[in-house]
């Protein structure tokens, strides 16, 4: 995807199957950070605690998604992301 997504555009990924290659996340975080966040038992979207899942430098990260919960992946201040390797119709931008 060339669309770079900022902080009002979270994109969530369903559940990836059995098999499914992983994405790449292109991080440009600015003064911010990009977070991959899991839902917890009662359905609300958290960041986990391990610093993996908070992208704090300008990099490329590798996402694995097979046999992985559904995943939010969101900005935070000025930072942008681009996911790779899923088409836009396996996903939403939420606002």
């Amino acid at each position: 995807m060339e669309t770079w997504y900022a902080a009002a555009s979270p994109v969530e990924l369903g559940m990836g199957p059995t098999g499914a290659v992983p994405i790449v996340v292109v991080a440009d975080v600015g003064t911010g950070n990009v977070q991959v966040q899991f839902k917890d038992q009662g359905g609300s979207w958290f960041t986990p605690t391990s610093e993996e899942y908070t992208l704090t430098a300008d990099d490329v990260y590798v996402l694995e998604r097979s046999n992985c919960p559904p995943v939010r992946i969101l900005a935070t201040g000025n930072a942008q992301f681009q996911v790779w390797g899923v088409y836009p119709d396996t996903f939403e931008a939420s606002s």
